[in-house]
C-alpha cells in the first residue's frame, strides 16, 4: 500500500523530467492517477485495495465529483467478487453503498439492481451482520424516499427496529427522518408527524444539538403536518427549519434555499400563492447571485417547480410554463430525479392544456407516463398529478365521460385501492377540476376533502362531502358550455 500512495505523490515530484508542469498538477489529476492505478495495483492486499478504493470515492465525494464516486464504489464490489468471494456479508454492504452512489448520479435502474442483489445477498445469510443489514435497509429507504416511493417504509421500519438498542448517533434520527417522510407518501401523515418529532428528540441529544440533521426533520415535519391538516404548525416549523440551516450553514447554502422553496410550496398549497411567491423569488435570487449554486440540480428544479405551481394558481400560466420546462430541463438530465422530472412534466401537462396547447400538453403528459413505467415509481404523488394533468386535458376535450376510466384505473392500484373509495374518487375528479379553473380559495377546499376522505379518520358523511363538492365543481368551476353536464 506504501508502494502504491509513494507512486501517486511521485507524480508530483520534482524528479519528473518536466518538474514545473509536474507540480502543477491539480489535486483532481492527481486523485484521478491514483484511480487509473489501483486496478493494477494491490490484487495482493485486498483489504488494503478496498480501504484506498474508499478513501477515494470519500474524496470524489467531498469534490463533488459524483461520477468518479460511484466508478470507486463499483471498484470495491468488483474486489470483493474477484478477490474475497467468500465474504458475502460486506459484499452486500459495499452493493447498497454503490446504489446509493448511482441514484445520486441518476441511474435508478443500475441502482435499483445493487440493491435487488444486497437483499437477496443477505436472504441468503442467516447470520450476517447487523451493519449489513442496516447498511441494505438503509439504503433501499433512501432509495425509494428520494423517489417519492413508498416501498422503502418496510425496510425504513426495519431500520428503526435494529437501531433502537444502539448508542446514540446520527444513524438513529436519520433512520426516522426516512421512515417518517415514507410514511406520508404511504399517506399515513399523523404517524408521520410522530415519527419525525422522536428524530428531532434524538438529534437534538447529539454533539451540538444536531444541527446539521435537525433542519431536515424540521422541514419534513412541516410538510406532515400540513398533509395531516395543521397548516399554521407547518409554516411554523418550515420557519424554524430555515432559521436553524440559515443561522448553521448560512442563508445562500444549498438546503437554505431548497427549505425557503419548501416555504413557499407551502404558502401555495394552503392557497396564499400571492405570499408564496416572496420566499420562492427570494430563493431565485440567491441563486442567480451563485454561479455554483445555479449549477446543482437538486437545488434549482425544486425552486422553478414550486414557483410554477404558484404562478400557476395566480393565473400566470406562460410564466408557469417556463418554470416547469426549466425543472423539467434540469431533472431530465442524467444526474436528474426521475420522481421531480415526472412531477414537473405532469405540472407543465396542465398548465399546457390550460393554455389550449392540447398537443404538446399530451406529448408532456406522455414523456411523463413513460417515464414512471421505465423508472416503476408508484408514489401516491406522482400517480395524482398524472391523473390531474390527463383530467385537464380531457375537461379541455369536453371529454368528461372520460373521467371515469381514469380514475376508476387508478382505483386498482394496490395503494389506492387501501385508502380510495367511491367519494374520494368524485373528490379527486373534482380536484382535477379545480387545479384547471379553480380559485386558490377552491382549490385548497377540495385539497382538505381529499385529506379527510383519503388519510384521515373515518368521516360519517363521505357520501355528503363528495356531492357537495362535486355540485360546487359543476356550477362554478367547469369550462362554459359544459356547466351543464354532470361528472
Amino acid at each position: 500500500m506504501q508502494d502504491f500512495l509513494e507512486g501517486i505523490f511521485k507524480a508530483n515530484a520534482g524528479s519528473q523530467t518536466d518538474p514545473i508542469v509536474a507540480r502543477q498538477r491539480t489535486a483532481l489529476q492527481l486523485l484521478d492517477e491514483g484511480a487509473q492505478r489501483i486496478d493494477a495495483s494491490l490484487d495482493d492486499s485486498p483489504r488494503a485495495k478496498l480501504r484506498v478504493l474508499r478513501t477515494l470515492a470519500t474524496i470524489f465525494d467531498d469534490m463533488g465529483e459524483t461520477e468518479r464516486t460511484a466508478d470507486m464504489l463499483a471498484k470495491r464490489v468488483q474486489v470483493f467478487e474477484r478477490l474475497l468471494p467468500g465474504e458475502r456479508s460486506e459484499l452486500a454492504q459495499a452493493r447498497a453503498e454503490l446504489a446509493m452512489a448511482l441514484a445520486v448520479i441518476g441511474k435508478d435502474v443500475p441502482a435499483h439492481e445493487n440493491l435487488s442483489q444486497a437483499e437477496f445477498i443477505l436472504s441468503q445469510l442467516p447470520s450476517a451482520s447487523d451493519d449489513a443489514h442496516v447498511a441494505v435497509d438503509m439504503a433501499f429507504a433512501q432509495f425509494h424516499a428520494a423517489r417519492g416511493d413508498p416501498r422503502g417504509l418496510a425496510a425504513a421500519k426495519r431500520l428503526t427496529q435494529r437501531l433502537q438498542g444502539a448508542p446514540l448517533s446520527i444513524d438513529q434520527s436519520g433512520a426516522r427522518m426516512l421512515r417518517g417522510k415514507l410514511e406520508r407518501f404511504a399517506g399515513d401523515p399523523a404517524q408521520a408527524v410522530k415519527t419525525l418529532e422522536e428524530g428531532i428528540d434524538l438529534a437534538q441529544k447529539l454533539p451540538g444539538g444536531g444541527e446539521n440533521t435537525t433542519f431536515v426533520l424540521l422541514s419534513e415535519l412541516a410538510l406532515a403536518l400540513a398533509d395531516a391538516g395543521q397548516p399554521e404548525a407547518a409554516l411554523q416549523k418550515m420557519r424554524d427549519a430555515l432559521r436553524v440551516v440559515e443561522g448553521n450553514a448560512g442563508p445562500s447554502s444549498p438546503m437554505a434555499i431548497i427549505i425557503l422553496a419548501r416555504l413557499g410550496q407551502l404558502l401555495t398549497e394552503q392557497g396564499r400563492s400571492e405570499d408564496a411567491l416572496q420566499p420562492l423569488l427570494g430563493a431565485r435570487r440567491r441563486i442567480d447571485s451563485s454561479p455554483a449554486l445555479a449549477g446543482i440540480t437538486g437545488v434549482v428544479a425544486p425552486q422553478r417547480f414550486y414557483e410554477g405551481q404558484a404562478r400557476r394558481r395566480l393565473g400566470q400560466l406562460d410564466a408557469a410554463s417556463r418554470c416547469y420546462a426549466e425543472a423539467l430541463a434540469l431533472t431530465a438530465a442524467p444526474e436528474g430525479s426521475a420522481d421531480a422530472s415526472i412531477r414537473a412534466g405532469a405540472a407543465l401537462s396542465v398548465t399546457l392544456a390550460m393554455q389550449g396547447k392540447l398537443a404538446q400538453a399530451m406529448a408532456a403528459l406522455e414523456r411523463a407516463e413513460a417515464l414512471q413505467q421505465r423508472a416503476d415509481i408508484r408514489g401516491f404523488a406522482q400517480q395524482l398529478m398524472l391523473a390531474e394533468a390527463r383530467s385537464a386535458i380531457l375537461l379541455r376535450t369536453g371529454d368528461l365521460k372520460g373521467l371515469d376510466p381514469l380514475w376508476r384505473s387508478l382505483e386498482s392500484e394496490p395503494i389506492f385501492a387501501a385508502r380510495l373509495g367511491e367519494p374520494g374518487a368524485q373528490v379527486l375528479r373534482v380536484l382535477a377540476i379545480l387545479g384547471e379553473q379553480g380559485t386558490d380559495a377552491a382549490a385548497a377546499e377540495a385539497k382538505g376533502a381529499l385529506e379527510r376522505l383519503l388519510i384521515g379518520p373515518p368521516v360519517p358523511n363521505r357520501d355528503y362531502e363528495a356531492a357537495r363538492l362535486r355540485s360546487i365543481a359543476n356550477k362554478q368551476f367547469l369550462p362554459t358550455g359544459l356547466q351543464q353536464k354532470r361528472l
